[in-house]
C-alpha cells in the first residue's frame, strides 16, 4: 500500500475529513488530496506534520496495514472512530528511526 492510501485510510477511520486536513496542514484541500493520490511527494517533514495532525508517529503512518486495524467501538476512548493497534511493530520504529535519521541528513546535504 503505498503511503498516500495509508494516509487517506487513517484519516478515514479517524472520521477527519479532507478538509480539516487541508485547513491543519495549512493547505489547499486540492494539494492534499494530491497527496492521498500519491500525485505528489511529501518531505520527511510534511509527513511528520501530517502524522502530528493523525494524532501518531510517522513510523504508525509507515507501518500501518489495514489488516491489522481493530475495531473498538465499546471502548470509553473510541470516541466514534476506531483506534488503530499495531503488532509487533517496536522493531520496526527503531529501524524506521534509523532510516529516516538517514534520510534526513542525505536530504539536508541535497538542498546545499
Amino acid at each position: 500500500m503505498k503511503i498516500g492510501n495509508k494516509i487517506k485510510k487513517i484519516r478515514e477511520l479517524k472520521n477527519y475529513t479532507q478538509e480539516f486536513m487541508a485547513n491543519e496542514l495549512s493547505m489547499s484541500i486540492s494539494n492534499y488530496s494530491k497527496i492521498e493520490r500519491d500525485e505528489i511527494s511529501i518531505t520527511l517533514d510534511r509527513l511528520d506534520e501530517i502524522a502530528n495532525v493523525l494524532k501518531m508517529k510517522f513510523q504508525d503512518i509507515l507501518a500501518f496495514d489495514e489488516k491489522n486495524v481493530f475495531n473498538f467501538i465499546n471502548s470509553p476512548h473510541s470516541q466514534g472512530y476506531i483506534n488503530n493497534l499495531y503488532a509487533n511493530n517496536n522493531n520496526a520504529d527503531n529501524i524506521l528511526n534509523e532510516i529516516f535519521t538517514r534520510l534526513n541528513l542525505i536530504e539536508k546535504k541535497l538542498s546545499k
